[in-house]
């Protein structure tokens, strides 16, 4: 054995470790070969959290054998699976710490094998999974001391209406990431939550588009968007004291990076105060917001000085016709990514 050899195989597991976060997946799957002590700490599941398994019908049947790989950390079930309550239990018990169930249908599986299985993860995406209402208020009545894993859950495109008030507003502000856009939320509902935003949240990342959002305070609302760091609002139908508020208070202090308005309408919300607070922030969309051309002008007024923003997005805005060559040129050379529709048809 080389003299560099021995030196590589009998470096400290720290080194070893920084050392492999470091590679690309194809070096890391040849690491695995070199010796059992690197096999050993290249299999941790923390190297591999960017792959997904995909379970289907093919292969669910070997779904034992796949959670005994010790390196897997995340799996997907193709929408044509039938999962039952075993596989569940399966996952519950193994190391994966990310399920996605997209487009399954789990209205059969029983309420706490269900709620066990969630709350043994880190990351659940149930878009468009088929639940009954008992299921998901199960799922969001967890006791606090059960929910220590779960930081980020997708219930897109569910029917979360029936679920007490108080109770989804604690669940959803004890999370990271929180994706619940089209959720046919209540008003009652959606007061609970952002009040209890406002006040304080573990979130940082919500998503709660094609929600009503109108009958929520302005100064609620806008104290609980700002306190987040990327907040989608796409067609929440916002009122124009929720957005010059909602602007008002991000030009004097927020937590945002990135923050999506598409489909708001924006018109009101003064110039200084529109253009202060986007400067402000990495990436912002306000494509179809009806922005006016004092608006456009001054936030590309604006980016003409030092400013955080890297992308924006003012496509579908008819004003945006109305500004000359040279204000669209300057503006390009300022914003990263500036994204813009100059012909309508």
């Amino acid at each position: 054995m080389q003299e560099t050899d021995v030196w590589a195989r009998s470096l400290p597991v720290e080194i070893l470790s920084h050392i492999f976060f470091l590679l690309p997946l194809s070096d890391l799957l040849a690491v695995l070969l070199v010796c059992r002590r690197w096999l050993e700490i290249g299999e941790h599941p923390a190297y591999w959290k960017e792959i997904t398994l995909d379970i289907s019908t093919n292969n669910i049947k070997n779904l034992t054998k796949i959670l005994d790989i010790k390196r897997l950390s995340s799996i997907q079930f193709d929408s044509d699976c039938q999962i039952s309550e075993d596989n569940l239990k399966q996952i519950t018990l193994s190391n994966i710490i990310s399920l996605s169930t997209c487009c399954n249908d789990l209205s059969h599986v029983s309420q706490i094998q269900l709620t066990d299985c969630i709350y043994s993860m880190e990351k659940v995406d149930m878009n468009n999974t088929i639940l009954e209402d008992e299921q998901l208020i199960s799922i969001f009545a967890v006791p606090t001391v059960n929910r220590m894993n779960l930081t980020e859950l997708c219930m897109s495109n569910q029917n979360l209406s029936n679920i007490p008030m108080q109770t989804i507003s604690t669940t959803l502000c004890r999370l990271k990431t929180a994706d619940i856009y089209d959720t046919q939320l209540t008003e009652p509902q959606l007061l609970c939550i952002f009040t209890e935003m406002s006040k304080e949240t573990n979130l940082v990342f919500l998503n709660i588009s094609f929600s009503n959002l109108s009958a929520v305070p302005p100064a609620i609302l806008a104290k609980s968007v700002n306190k987040l760091q990327n907040v989608n609002l796409m067609c929440t139908k916002l009122t124009s004291d929720q957005t010059k508020e909602i602007f008002s208070v991000m030009c004097v202090h927020t937590s945002l990076a990135e923050l999506n308005m598409h489909g708001n309408h924006l018109t009101e919300v003064p110039p200084g105060a529109i253009s202060m607070a986007v400067i402000r922030l990495k990436s912002v969309d306000m494509s179809e917001t009806d922005l006016t051309e004092d608006q456009l002008i001054a936030m590309f007024k604006h980016s003409e000085t030092g400013h955080e923003l890297e992308k924006l997005d003012v496509r579908y805005n008819e004003a945006v016709l109305e500004l000359s060559e040279k204000i669209i040129r300057d503006a390009e050379k300022n914003i990263r990514n500036l994204s813009y529709t100059r012909y309508f048809t």
